[in-house]
């Protein structure tokens, strides 16, 4: 695949990106105090974001800033972000910053795409917090209709807690969504 390159978004004249995910700085002079240097440009090492994206720093009128590389890559090959648009790695790869895998689109199809792949954070979730099961019968109806899974014996409990604090009563949660938990189950044999 041949390697395209294109001027950074913002930053033309200083910096390039290519259809493969790579920056780097432009060759230009400089003037430091009275002297004019050459500074040869040199491919930019980028860094991973707590979230696995990849960027770089890209310096303009003496002020640094982190870019994210795939927002480079897609602003320079398929134009600038629509409103209510966010970039998609088609993959569900945040470090894979080919053209060809990123695109624009809504929130709602990014995180399709994460639930696709298995990397969303509730895909492959098979019990609540409180280690209750997540399946029938412990699956809150309106929630599943909704295309989520939401545990019916937590669901319960949040309601009774609520009147608790209403008549000021103590209440544990955990065994309470455990009683509930097991009456659900019992009530399913």
């Amino acid at each position: 695949m041949d390697e395209r390159w294109l001027p950074a978004p913002g930053y033309a004249g200083l910096y390039e990106v290519s259809n493969q995910g790579r920056v780097h700085s432009l060759d230009r002079t400089v003037r430091r105090g009275r002297q004019l240097m050459r500074i040869k440009g040199v491919d930019l090492k980028p860094r991973p974001t707590p979230r696995g994206h990849l960027e770089v720093v890209l310096h303009k009128d003496g002020k640094p800033r982190d870019c994210l590389i795939h927002v480079l890559v897609l602003t320079a090959f398929r134009g600038p972000r629509p409103p209510g648009m966010q970039t998609r790695h088609l993959d569900s790869n945040p470090a894979n910053n080919w053209d060809g895998n990123l695109a624009w689109g809504t929130p709602s199809e990014n995180m399709q795409d994460c639930v696709a792949a298995g990397t969303h954070v509730n895909a492959n979730k098979t019990c609540c917090d409180y280690d209750h099961p997540l399946q029938l019968p412990n699956l809150v109806a309106n929630a599943l209709r909704a295309g989520k899974r939401q545990c019916k014996a937590c669901h319960w409990t949040y309601a009774a807690r609520s009147r608790a604090k209403r008549r000021n009563e103590v209440f544990d949660f955990r065994m309470v969504a455990d009683a509930y938990h097991a009456r659900i189950l019992a009530s399913a044999a």
